[in-house]
């Protein structure tokens, strides 16, 4: 996978104003030195007045370090999902959920490694900072008091440690000294004796289900295609807590979406037991034409025993507008081993933005996949790389568009993924092409032959 020729190479996005790296380079080098106040930022914004284009390409930074940094974190790659917060936190210094998030991560990757107190004290200091910005803040107070009772339950233990030598000697003492009696007492005992295999406790919880019908609202009939294919109450015993989980697939009819949020409701609308979050700041848009897969599991406090209708609803939507008619570029797929048997992929490219930032180059793509094929998958690998103009490596991005614990991708349909390629900033790294390598692909088991 080292060497790609590519007959041609696209021309590079012009460079974005340097009205905006000098605002970031100021930014963060501000940090440096102290907490950023309003005031502060309020001076360096008058001083660059940032226009609306700088702005939004500000606002794309920061979601899209956001929204690497929550992937990370689904999958307990702590170390990653520190850094992406904390790079957000670079571009939004003012942003205390940014803040505390990078905290919780911070205490989190503590947990892991056996409660580490760099990471517990890099935590309380960003819990302290955000209570300098916002004194009032009851998630950083919140915080700040957990932070006080792990760290006095820690001391404690630490404490206690001295005890435990002295304790084991004296178990040991009294043990010697009293093992001939034990023995005798309770010489009846066999240690030999074998378990009885019988006694065997089954790991399978017995779970409950009950299926339940979701209706659409007239304005989301009217405006996407959704296709359950799940919606049902979940609970592992009848005393247990119930869940609903709900799944499937969602295409707009009438225009493209920067941002969408559907609500499952009771009958009254009012009634809201969640949101569904379809389309967030910072990803691909969701074009018409194109399919988005949803799946989420919500827990009840409710009593679901009556509850035999739910309704989806639209609760928040953004329209996205292309400034110009988009020029998406066909991409060769690179692959060791060949596609499954009936399989058959497209995949197009789009160049979104490239943002110079203090340190950084920030190139934006968003990829289009086709599966053109009869039948889905249910997994689906692919490595995006950065090649400068001599087809050196430049920067790598391994995904997993599909994976066994979501929905598959559906046959004959397009799915759209927004990737960040993070590059050093040196004048060669950001002249180069984007190439793809499809790593793995599986059809779907379910629904294959």
């Amino acid at each position: 996978m080292d060497e790609v020729n590519k007959d041609s190479k696209r021309p590079h996005p012009e460079n974005s104003s340097s009205n905006l790296n000098s605002f970031l380079t100021d930014l963060v080098n501000m940090q440096d030195k102290k907490l950023v106040t309003p005031m502060d930022l309020e001076a360096l914004q008058e001083k660059y007045d940032l226009n609306p284009d700088d702005q939004e390409k500000l606002n794309m930074l920061i979601e899209r370090h956001l929204s690497r940094a929550t992937e990370y974190k689904r999958n307990e790659r702590w170390d990653n999902a520190i850094v992406e917060t904390e790079r957000a936190l670079l571009f939004s210094p003012l942003d205390n959920e940014i803040r505390l998030d990078l905290a919780e991560l911070f205490l989190n990757r503590s947990v892991k490694y056996g409660y580490l107190q760099k990471d517990l004290r890099r935590a309380g200091h960003e819990v302290r900072d955000a209570l300098t910005l916002e004194p009032e803040h009851r998630g950083a107070k919140k915080f700040q008091k957990e932070l006080k009772q792990l760290n006095s339950m820690l001391q404690g233990k630490q404490n206690n440690k001295k005890l435990i030598p002295l304790v084991l000697l004296l178990i040991i003492i009294m043990g010697a000294a009293l093992y001939p009696q034990i023995r005798k007492r309770f010489q009846f005992l066999s240690l030999a004796e074998e378990s009885d295999s019988s006694l065997a406790i089954s790991t399978e919880p017995p779970w409950v289900t009950k299926s339940i019908s979701i209706s659409e609202s007239d304005p989301l009939k009217k405006d996407f295609n959704i296709q359950l294919t799940e919606s049902m109450i979940i609970r592992e015993t009848n005393a247990g807590v119930p869940a609903i989980s709900v799944a499937g697939y969602i295409e707009p009819l009438n225009g493209d979406l920067a941002m969408l949020e559907l609500m499952l409701s009771g009958f009254d609308p009012a009634d809201s037991i969640a949101t569904i979050e379809i389309v967030s700041p910072g990803d691909a848009p969701l074009r018409k034409g194109e399919t988005d897969r949803f799946q989420s599991f919500i827990y009840l406090n409710t009593n679901p025993e009556d509850m035999d209708k739910l309704y989806f609803s639209i609760k928040n939507r953004q329209a996205y507008y292309e400034e110009e008619i988009p020029r998406w570029e066909k991409e060769e797929i690179y692959m060791n081993d060949p596609l499954p048997h009936g399989i058959f992929l497209d995949m197009e490219s789009l160049l979104i933005n490239q943002i110079e930032g203090y340190d950084r180059n920030y190139i934006f793509y968003d990829v289009r996949v086709a599966n053109k094929s009869t039948e889905g998958l249910n997994q689906l690998d692919v490595i995006f790389q950065w090649r400068d103009d001599q087809d050196q490596l430049i920067s790598s991005i391994s995904q997993s568009l599909v994976n066994q614990r979501i929905l598959p991708f559906k046959p004959q349909s397009i799915e759209t993924y927004r990737i960040m390629f993070d590059l050093p900033k040196d004048s060669t790294s950001s002249r180069g092409d984007l190439v793809i390598f499809l790593e793995k692909a599986v059809k779907d088991s379910i629904n294959e032959g």
